[in-house]
């Protein structure tokens, strides 16, 4: 079964079907990035927006959230997917992102202030937060890298 046929029958479930098989798939594939904590954090990072409230249309948005999610619902959690034709327009935006310029701009405050999950911001050291942030930076890029590879669609899963 290709990616797109694997999302277009996970598109006829229920959300929690949707939500049983994302679990066993990621049980499966090795390819699988966790950005733990920092999904929100790194969405605003990039975007200068919460991942509560998706920019349509931004592929650094989309790289985080996904660009279509299964379900329609008002659920707060994500589950999301990426079509492999999307995958390097998403990897050029990330390329041409200006990760120096951003650590130098990087205010800890500014996310606390825009209510950025989790709230730790003010917390830990602005140098840790810096580095937390670029290192899940380069590794979301080398996991959209390895996608492109294989033309492979992306589910994003936020819970």
């Amino acid at each position: 079964m290709t990616d797109v046929e694997m999302i277009n029958t996970l598109l006829k479930k229920t959300d929690e079907e949707v939500f049983e098989a994302i679990e066993a798939l990621q049980e499966l594939d090795e390819t699988v990035l966790n950005i733990d904590k920092l999904w929100d954090g790194l969405h605003f990072w990039l975007t200068k927006a919460t991942a509560s409230e998706p920019l349509e249309g931004n592929p650094l948005s989309e790289a985080i959230v996904g660009v279509k999610n299964f379900s329609d619902g008002e659920d707060a959690d994500i589950i999301a997917y990426i079509l492999p034709e999307s995958v390097p327009i998403i990897i050029n935006e990330l390329r041409l992102f200006d990760i120096e310029n951003a650590i130098e701009e990087f205010q800890p405050k500014e996310f606390a202030q825009n209510g950025i999950y989790p709230n730790i911001w003010m917390n830990v050291g602005k140098e840790v937060m810096q580095e937390e942030l670029k290192e899940c930076f380069w590794e979301l890029i080398k996991f959209y890298e390895k996608a492109a590879e294989v033309k492979k669609a992306v589910i994003v899963s936020i819970y």
